[in-house]
């Protein structure tokens, strides 16, 4: 049973001007995103059986990160010129695929998650902060290369 309450996020594309004889005569279009940072809904299973909703909002925010890099994929790609996207559960898996390790970082192990990981300051102080507010958070150890540019992904869940 469930209820969806509202929600926000952004698409947008990046344009740079394209130049005849010094002067912009038009735009192509160098890049895009999409990102929902927030998917709110209140569910509850039928049971009362925490275990069960939290397998459900892990399956649930896994299908709708996956969605971040297969909307803008599908959308954009052709034949001769494939488009491809980066989420957070794309990141991880291609983590996952070069042997990184792959925390779940809570509260018993933020420290040595911490310790042991390699991303930027902004990503550890916004895993930090996540786990002090009691959330969950699932991470790899380093950037991962995506199509020449050093990429990662995270996810924070909501555990109550």
């Amino acid at each position: 049973m469930g209820y969806r309450a509202p929600s926000y996020g952004l698409f947008k594309t990046s344009l740079s001007p394209v130049y005849f004889y010094g002067i912009p005569r038009n735009v192509k279009a160098t890049g895009l995103a999409i990102d929902v940072d927030r998917f709110a809904g209140t569910r509850v299973d039928k049971d009362g059986n925490v275990e069960r909703r939290l397998a459900f909002n892990r399956a649930r925010g896994a299908r709708l990160s996956a969605m971040e890099h297969l909307v803008p994929e599908q959308m954009y790609s052709t034949e001769d010129a494939p488009a491809h996207g980066l989420s957070a559960v794309k990141a991880i898996q291609l983590a996952a695929a070069e042997g990184q390790k792959i925390w779940t970082i809570t509260q018993a192990n933020l420290d040595q998650a911490l310790t042991s990981i390699e991303l930027s300051d902004e990503v550890e102080t916004d895993i930090r902060n996540s786990v002090y507010a009691g959330k969950e958070v699932t991470a790899h150890e380093k950037p991962v290369n995506f199509f020449g540019s050093q990429s990662s992904g995270y996810i924070v869940l909501d555990t109550y």
